[in-house]
């Protein structure tokens, strides 16, 4: 096809919605594919316990296809899976290419508007039907779910107060990091309940069915997430919801941490989902117990409970006291709803244990603000004649005690401005998002999932949602490379996981000059035209 044939039928495809969306999903769908011997081939142990061995021994099929891809990938890229070095590069350039792909079909079914929701769960099934068979996995949290369920089932023993590593005869221990061995489990008990149900249902059959399982669960998950946003849009801007529900349902790191690796967090977030939902009509005892279920899958969505808590108040009742009672109730029901949950569990002030630890915030190499801390402590040792250890101790815990004070501000400042459920949804993204940036000091790439998941009902229109989206990206690329022992930026340069911020007002920047510019242009026009006129 000459170049003047091939560029009216790329403006063509341009212009129609669909054909970009098919262009994407394709793309995507692709570069899924592509990364099955990728992944497969980046899980560096050599035992036979990996779940990519497993799920091939245990379902030969899955081997065949692993193979054929492999022989189609090193066919299209030569040496892309020949060494570590190109192994890993090779994963990061098709999430890239995921990536890209996401955002032009986000951002052409935004300025489209009204598109069959087929055009976004079609594909949706087709890239959870490739990712829930993938062998391999980036995570160990899977294994740490299914050992948290055995214990209660094979052991009788209470996850809460008992460890990984009382239990050495289970091959589970031997697949989660060392440093899970001593912890109890730091899930809620909702989570606890359904992972004992599926070791319960799965006790006398091979381990990869019991994983299997719980990727099975998290996509489901997923796809209700993905319709759970849709429904909510639908109610706050109709024309906004495809492109709020292809945030949210094409976001290559969800599909990963989802679909692929059966994180925990996708339930959560549709508990979370379902309570937003179900406070916008106006059943707000609902909203709460599934907001009290959402806590007690994982505690974290605790921190946006206070600001919706206060919204459906207020969009219930005029009267300041109704809005009380209405918020006072709320909050007892989602309390009541964990109490009633944890209470086969509790075994002393020991049950608590795990959630007193992660309060108080126990550090992995991937805490934003290190490196700053890094340097004020070092400058602090040599000004006050310090051992470096002790001023790192005084700097970490102001920091700390500072980051929480903040926080606990930011929290409240967003219930007090909870209007509008915009307002509302976008401040718990804010609210998550600051949580993740300065005071957890545990953070990991699919907990960005959180600021994306509820604020992707606003639509992609919102800059809050692309900062979200955006940080999917920068965060996967920054603490994935560590997980993987190959750098792409050092570490300061972990502030690209900031760019999405930074980059935030540039629009706004360039339109501003723009103005200027043209002003100024228009002004030296008439100018010299009067000067012209005039014979000056």
């Amino acid at each position: 096809m000459t170049s003047g044939g091939f560029r009216p039928l790329l403006a063509r495809t341009a212009r129609d919605p669909r054909a970009v969306l098919a262009v994407g999903a394709i793309l995507i769908e692709m570069a899924l594919l592509w990364l099955w011997p990728a992944a497969f081939l980046s899980d560096y142990q050599d035992s036979t316990s990996r779940i990519g061995q497993m799920f091939t021994d245990r379902y030969p099929l899955i081997g065949a296809v692993l193979h054929a891809l492999k022989a189609v990938v090193d066919r299209l890229f030569p040496g892309a899976l020949w060494t570590w070095e190109h192994l890993v590069s090779f994963i990061f350039e098709v999430l890239l290419v995921a990536f890209a792909a996401y955002a032009l079909s986000a951002w052409r079914t935004h300025a489209r508007g009204e598109i069959n929701p087929w055009w976004i769960f079609g594909p949706l099934l087709a890239f959870e039907f490739t990712l829930v068979l993938l062998p391999a996995s980036f995570t160990t949290d899977i294994f740490n779910y299914a050992l948290y369920g055995e214990m209660p089932v094979f052991y009788a023993a209470n996850p809460f107060i008992h460890t990984p590593g009382e239990f050495p005869q289970n091959p589970l221990f031997y697949m989660i990091p060392t440093y899970w061995h001593d912890a109890p489990s730091v899930y809620g008990p909702l989570w606890i309940d359904l992972s004992a149900g599926i070791a319960a249902a799965f006790r006398s059959v091979a381990l990869a069915d019991e994983l299997l399982a719980y990727r099975l669960i998290a996509n489901l998950a997923h796809g209700v997430n993905a319709t759970l946003v849709w429904q909510i849009a639908r109610r706050i801007r109709p024309a906004a919801a495809p492109a709020a529900a292809l945030a949210y349902a094409w976001n290559p790191l969800l599909l990963l941490e989802f679909s692929m690796n059966g994180h925990n967090d996708v339930l959560m977030l549709t508990l979370l989902l379902g309570a937003c939902l179900t406070a916008m009509e106006r059943h707000w005892k609902l909203a709460a117990l599934l907001l009290g279920l959402s806590i007690a899958t994982k505690y974290t969505s605790a921190l946006v409970a206070l600001p919706l808590l206060v919204w459906t108040a207020r969009q219930h009742a005029s009267s300041w006291r109704v809005q009380l009672r209405i918020l006072t109730s709320g909050g007892l029901i989602s309390l009541a709803v964990v109490c009633v949950l944890y209470a086969p569990w509790i075994q002393g002030w020991d049950t608590f244990g795990p959630v007193w630890y992660w309060m108080s915030g126990p550090r992995i190499q991937n805490f934003l603000p290190e490196p700053i801390l890094t340097t004020i402590a070092s400058w602090s040792a040599i000004a006050f004649h310090q051992e470096y250890d002790a001023a790192w101790n005084a700097t970490f815990e102001l920091f700390k005690a500072l980051a929480k004070g903040a926080l606990v501000l930011l929290v409240i400042w967003e219930s007090w401005r909870s209007r509008t459920i915009e307002q509302t949804l976008r401040g718990c993204a804010r609210i998550f998002l600051m949580f993740l940036l300065t005071v957890n000091t545990w953070v990991m790439p699919w907990y960005f999932s959180w600021p994306l998941a509820i604020v992707a009902p606003i639509g992609w229109g919102s800059r809050t949602v692309r900062i979200c989206a955006s940080i999917t990206l920068t965060a996967c690329v920054l603490l994935y490379q560590r997980q993987m022992h190959y750098a792409f930026v050092p570490e300061w340069g972990g502030f690209v996981l900031l760019i999405p911020l930074l980059l935030a007002p540039l629009p706004a920047v360039v339109r501003g000059a723009r103005g200027l510019w043209l002003r100024d242009w228009l002004g030296a026009g008439h100018l010299i035209e009067r000067e012209a006129s005039t014979g000056t």
